[in-house]
């Protein structure tokens, strides 16, 4: 009875294990099955400065991929050396045996671009971004891999290295010019400037408590001269009105004067101007005889006889 049931636990024990390593093994393959990889192969035109192996690559900001190695090689032609980046992409299992997503990203025209490597890993990473140009990309391979169409353009970018070179050689041409002959000359101006102030305040310092003196006299002057106007001011005034009131009293006379002339010149004028007129008439008679007697001298013998 015993040995019997031994047989059954360790019958129990192996049928256990062997369901644990089927349960296992499955889990294994589910999972190498969702987690599908396609690798294809990137070349790039100028500097990959700050690419590595596992670098991310990127699809509106999420990661699809990394880079998973990196060689050197040349072409069929043997004329010119290429660097291939192997890029293995997460792709889900369901599309196995149909079209995948990253060749329907390549034929809608995206392609991969290195951006800027990190101010402090200085690791770059590839993002995959639509093209400008829009155009269908032959299907392509290398050495049996797909190739991933890739951004012509070179962009130049700014490294670590470079921004401290640049702040570097910006504060030495700061040091240059505040050592510089120009700059010296003017805190030289600038301190001559400041001591000639200094003089001239001392001078002042010297001269105004003098004049201002010289002013406190004067000003007691003129108030005493406005006191002494103060003084004289009213009788003077009242002399001034008294004046006034008799050329008042000879302007009532003249305008008096006036008024009685008024009633009387006018009639005299008026006889004045009929005799002129009487002695004018006597005058042009008298001419007119003379003008005739000098030519008929004969008529005054006539009239005698």
């Amino acid at each position: 009875m015993r040995q019997e049931r031994l047989y059954t636990l360790v019958g129990l024990f192996v049928g256990g294990a062997i369901s644990l390593t089927i349960l296992i093994a499955l889990y294994a393959y589910d999972e190498y099955l969702r987690e599908k990889v396609e690798t294809y192969v990137m070349f790039f035109k100028g500097s990959i400065a700050g690419l590595h192996v596992s670098s991310d690559v990127t699809y509106l900001g999420v990661k699809i991929g990394e880079v998973k190695r990196i060689e050197i090689t040349e072409n069929d032609a043997r004329t010119q050396i290429k660097i291939p980046v192997y890029v293995q992409f997460f792709v889900e299992r369901a599309f196995v045996g149909r079209q995948s997503p990253i060749q329907l990203l390549i034929n809608k025209g995206y392609v991969a671009c290195i951006r800027k490597p990190n101010f402090l890993t200085g690791i770059a990473s590839i993002d995959l971004i639509e093209s400008s140009t829009h155009q269908a990309y032959a299907t392509e391979e290398f050495r049996g891999l797909p190739i991933f169409p890739t951004n012509n353009k070179f962009e130049e970018y700014t490294t670590l290295d470079d921004a401290f070179r640049a702040a570097k050689i910006a504060f030495q041409d700061i040091s240059n010019f505040v050592h510089s002959q120009k700059v010296n000359g003017a805190f030289d101006a600038t301190r001559s400037m400041a001591e000639s102030m200094d003089r001239l305040v001392t001078h002042l310092h010297q001269i105004i408590p003098p004049t201002l003196s010289n002013l406190n006299h004067s000003l007691s002057d003129v108030s005493a001269f406005a006191g002494n106007m103060d003084h004289l001011v009213p009788p003077i005034l009242v002399a001034f009105s008294a004046s006034l009131k008799q050329a008042n009293a000879s302007l009532k006379d003249v305008s008096v004067l006036a008024s009685n002339l008024n009633e009387i010149v006018p009639p005299a004028f008026i006889a004045f101007h009929q005799g002129m007129q009487d002695v004018s008439s006597a005058a042009n008679s008298t001419q007119n005889l003379a003008d005739y007697l000098s030519r008929y001298p004969e008529s005054l013998l006539r009239g005698k006889r």
